[in-house]
């Protein structure tokens, strides 16, 4: 029997997108950041990452929403510290 590959979320795909792209800019620039190369290096053909980001302005906007998630939990995860720090303190 051939093993059938388990097929990603949407949400699970759409992240894995959303980091091919980082990867691209990180590794090349801002300039190489073209739909052919995100969809080259997430492993999916440019209909795949079309059906997630219709265009590149959608990609660049998912890439903007997913920065400030990021940077939310990890103010959160600060704020969190901090306030376990204060609660120390005032023992």
């Amino acid at each position: 029997m051939a093993a059938t590959k388990k097929p990603k979320s949407r949400s699970a795909t759409r992240e894995a997108l959303l980091r091919a792209a980082s990867q691209v800019v990180i590794n090349k620039g801002v300039e190489a950041l073209t739909l052919d190369a995100v969809a080259q290096q997430a492993g999916v053909s440019k209909g795949g990452l079309l059906y997630h980001f219709p265009n590149k302005d959608a990609l660049m906007g998912g890439m903007v929403e997913q920065l400030i998630q990021d940077f939310e939990r990890e103010a959160e995860v600060l704020s969190s510290r901090e306030r376990g720090r204060s609660i120390l303190h005032a023992s």
